[in-house]
């Protein structure tokens, strides 16, 4: 959701009149967001990596019950991925929900966040990287 922040600051900077509508993640049955990269994993592989959208919810929940260290919130993506063996860690990035920068201490509530995150699911045929993410809404 980054680049939406990057667009509608875009479109506010430069008065464009228009209206910046975002839609949802699609996503499979598991959770998993849709993406031309998950073909490329075998049937099992698709319903583990559906653990990655599992952890951002999960995030997302720690984060609405107070939690806004981010150094917490990264730990908490990572202790629920490394569950999964054949995923490994590229980047977790939490960034401002207002100018999409990268926060490293806490997250002010009232300008929310976003989390995005890529993982490499090293599989049967090849090593696949997803990516994903869930906003942290103002609160």
């Amino acid at each position: 959701m980054l680049q939406c922040v990057v667009v509608k600051k875009m479109v506010r900077d430069l008065n464009f009149p228009l209206d910046v509508v975002v839609c949802p993640t699609l996503r499979e049955a598991n959770g998993l967001a849709m993406s031309s990269r998950n073909s490329y994993l075998a049937p099992g592989e698709r319903l583990k990596a559906g653990i990655i959208y599992e952890a951002l919810q999960s995030t997302q929940r720690l984060y609405q019950s107070g939690e806004r260290d981010c150094e917490m919130l990264r730990r908490h993506i990572d202790d629920i991925l490394s569950r999964e063996p054949l995923l490994s860690m590229d980047y977790v990035s939490i960034a401002d929900g207002m100018d999409g920068g990268e926060i490293s201490g806490k997250i002010d509530g009232a300008r929310g966040a976003n989390i995005s995150l890529a993982v490499f699911l090293n599989g049967v045929h090849r090593r696949t990287r997803l990516i994903d993410n869930i906003d942290l809404p103002e609160a």
